[in-house]
């Protein structure tokens, strides 16, 4: 059986690219941990907002709110460099990977 050339190249470059980025490396998007947010418990909710706020990453309301305020505090918290790293273990699944971002948003992970 011959192989056309451009199919097998396909495939070899899709093998690769599968390789290069493994399944359990979903970043979410703000968008997710937006959805995920509105989701929890509004315990879950004000800690994570009083977390940005030790943080200095939001000035808003502990009301348990998803709003343009935590949007941007989440936005701040996942530029850093040190929640890049904690990214890399995040599970395939973006819902729970959102979850886990939010749980993960406490002081003690990224201060100085």
């Amino acid at each position: 059986m011959i192989i056309d050339r451009r199919r097998f190249l396909a495939a070899l470059s899709a093998t690769a690219c599968v390789a290069a980025f493994p399944a359990y490396a979903a970043i979410p998007t703000i968008e997710d941990i937006g959805m995920a947010f509105r989701e929890m418990p509004r315990a879950v909710r004000v800690r994570a907002q009083t977390n940005l706020i030790a943080s200095d990453f939001y000035r808003g309301p502990q009301d348990g709110t998803w709003g343009p305020g935590t949007a941007e505090g989440f936005r701040r918290l996942m530029a850093l460099d040190v929640y890049r790293d904690f990214a890399r273990t995040l599970p395939a699944d973006r819902k729970e990977a959102a979850r886990e971002t939010i749980l993960w948003a406490a002081p003690k992970n990224f201060a100085d």
